[in-house]
Order: C-alpha cells, then sequence, then structure tokens
C-alpha cells in the first residue's frame, strides 16, 4: 500500500493530547470513506472496490452508500423511467 501525507491544521483549543490524536485519526478515516464514496459517485470504481478499499463486504458497502444518501443505481435523467416503461410493455 502506498502512502500520502497530507497535513491537517489542528483547530485551536484542542489541547488535549489525547482529543487531538482522535482527531487526527477521525480525519483520515472519513478522508478516505469520502473519496471513495466520490470516486463512486463519478463512476471511476465499482461497488465491489469501493467494498475493498474501505475493507468491507459488498453488502456493508451498499449500506454505507445509503447511510451517504448515495444511490447503488446510476440512472442518467430519464434513463429508470424509460426501463420501467420498456418493462411494462413486456408484461403486456
Amino acid at each position: 500500500m502506498s502512502k500520502v501525507t497530507i497535513e491537517v491544521d489542528i483547530p485551536q483549543g484542542m489541547n488535549d493530547a489525547e482529543l487531538a490524536a482522535k482527531f487526527s485519526a477521525t480525519a483520515a478515516r472519513v478522508l478516505v470513506e469520502q473519496t471513495v464514496l466520490r470516486l463512486y459517485q463519478d463512476g471511476e470504481i465499482s461497488v465491489g472496490t469501493g467494498a475493498r478499499l474501505l475493507a468491507m463486504s459488498t453488502h456493508d458497502f451498499i449500506k454505507f452508500l445509503g447511510q451517504h444518501h448515495v444511490s447503488v443505481f446510476n440512472y442518467e435523467e430519464g434513463e429508470l423511467e424509460a426501463e420501467l416503461a420498456e418493462a411494462k410493455k413486456r408484461l403486456r
């Protein structure tokens, strides 16, 4: 695994070393999660890849997407309606 170093300023007033360490760990985790979400939303990665990048099952990644209001279904405007109309025609 390769590493990238990113500097984040810890807010002033966070003088407690334990709290500062939790802040840093949380910031690192959130950065990775949000980056994976963005890559998925942009169509750069699949559900399976997103799950692997976050070290979770596909099922858990799909739940994670839902918790962040990201749809698993990547339909363009009107595409879902067109598919539903086609499905209705076939049922007749």
